[in-house]
């Protein structure tokens, strides 16, 4: 059943559950991402491929999550998943998550990122995790003032709980399916809870049909129930094959989970039910966002130090709550988990710039960030263009032609992936998206008045006189 029309119901419905502590958060494995690794953002599978590539002798599997190796090597490798799920995981994310008070988090994955972090801000927050028969007779209260995060696959500190091979899997199945192996209260919060959030899983992965069915479980399935699923990713693919999703009455979202999120929030702050929002103090900590291709980071390096030369000589951020800062993606992340919730954090900033150039309009990475930022912002005043003219093949004084050549560029590039054996359809998908938003997408940034530079030779007055447009701007949207 998929569904997306009618979000706002399904959210504003949550919400009512929420404020009556009948909502369930539940967070899936995809939904942590560690940056301790080399300075980067890296997901779990990136990470488990990694350490595939780096020992002989160890086999990963995608779709499980986990690993055949030799027993010998048990330790080592406990060890090395232990060091990756201990990071700080996605700060945005986390922030986020802690602002709405969800009295029970459900999570998937063995990090204990989130307690740390929603610990800072409320030291009322309780973690546990599931430890087989011991759980039944565990003494556990929690409610909105007094969460819980609950941990069903281990957690970071306790190596041994860890999943890492099939055997452990197989085992923690049997464990967790019995009806009565989750805590009673935790069972008997899940009885009365009539909202379920699940953020942050593959819809075909064994940790959601594992989940789903021991949560549903709990109690005959009542059809009032609200369970929206959304992925780490846009659903692209409506024909979703989920096994449980249909008989559950599952409602599956498009929307990735920092949006659901944010528009929970959003939809909170229009109720009198503002009760169920924490002060997290940190929602303006990043008041301009810039999307740009990597080919271009010796600009982007001048922009941000002239910015912040800028800032500093007119002394903005001295003893000022909120800070103007400009966050960008420092690495060449590829598409997929790890860059989706900086392209979500791009699309709700509260300025966007966009620093346009041959290979931005020609790259997939680039061209799904515009997607991204249209479908919040629109092309308003808050969207500042940067126009990078060496090799820009667009004339904006016959602007036809040039909205055509790109037009043809993405229909190549659609044609020749669509024609090969086994392709993946999600980058079928995307370049279709791209390949109908190119025009518009041209048409709308040269009716606009936009900085222009070439990047051999940049005037330095006209980047300064835009940068203090830009600063204007954003000490008006703080």
């Amino acid at each position: 059943m998929y569904e997306n029309d009618n979000l706002q119901d399904l959210l504003s419905i949550t919400i009512a559950s929420l404020s009556q502590q009948r909502c369930v958060l539940v967070l899936g494995p995809d939904i942590y991402m560690s940056d301790e690794i080399e300075n980067r953002v890296i997901d779990r599978t990136e990470f488990f491929l990694k350490l595939q590539k780096e020992n002989t002798g160890i086999t990963f599997f995608p779709t499980d999550g986990v690993m055949i190796f030799q027993d010998e090597d048990r330790f080592k490798i406990q060890q090395n998943v232990r060091k990756f799920y201990s990071g700080d995981g996605d700060v945005q994310l986390l922030e986020t998550i802690s602002k709405i008070k969800f009295p029970l988090i459900i999570n998937a994955s063995p990090d204990e990122s989130l307690f740390h972090y929603l610990h800072k801000l409320d030291n009322n927050v309780q973690e546990d995790y599931f430890e087989g028969d011991q759980d039944e007779n565990k003494n556990i209260t929690f409610n909105k003032d007094q969460p819980l995060i609950y941990n069903v696959f281990g957690k970071s500190s306790d190596p041994q709980s860890l999943i890492i091979s099939h055997g452990l899997l197989y085992r923690r199945m049997q464990e967790i399916l019995p009806q009565n192996s989750f805590p009673n209260a935790i069972r008997t919060y899940l009885q009365k809870a009539n909202s379920f959030l699940f953020l942050g899983f593959r819809f075909d992965s064994w940790a959601y049909q594992l989940l789903t069915y021991k949560i549903f479980n709990e109690k005959i399935i009542d059809p009032n129930k609200i369970r929206l699923s959304s992925s780490p990713q846009y659903v692209k693919d409506k024909m979703i094959n989920s096994i449980m999703t249909k008989p559950l009455g599952i409602s599956i979202t498009d929307s990735p989970p920092l949006q659901i999120l944010n528009r929970l929030i959003q939809i909170i702050n229009n109720t009198p039910a503002t009760d169920l929002l924490r002060d997290t103090g940190m929602q303006d900590k990043f008041s301009s966002f810039i999307s740009y291709n990597r080919r271009n980071k010796m600009f982007l390096e001048t922009l941000v130090e002239r910015f912040k030369n800028k800032v500093s000589e007119m002394n903005i951020n001295e003893n000022a709550q909120t800070e103007l800062q400009l966050l960008y993606d420092t690495q060449d992340l590829g598409y997929g988990q790890s860059i989706d919730s900086f392209m979500t954090r791009i699309g709700k900033g509260k300025i966007v710039i966009m620093m346009i150039s041959e290979d931005y309009l020609k790259s997939y990475y680039c061209m799904t960030e515009a997607l991204r930022v249209n479908e919040h912002h629109k092309f308003d005043e808050r969207v500042f263009y940067i126009l990078i003219t060496n090799d820009l093949i667009l004339d904006f004084k016959n602007i036809d032609v040039g909205m055509q050549y790109y037009y043809d560029y993405w229909q190549g590039k659609l044609t020749e992936t669509a024609s090969r054996e086994g392709a993946d359809q999600e980058r079928i998908i995307g370049y279709v998206l791209i390949r109908d938003f190119i025009k518009k997408f041209i048409k709308n940034i040269s009716d606009l008045n936009n900085y222009v530079v070439d990047v051999n030779n940049i005037a330095e007055e006209l980047l300064d006189d835009f940068i203090l447009q830009l600063i204007i701007k954003m000490k008006e949207e703080l």
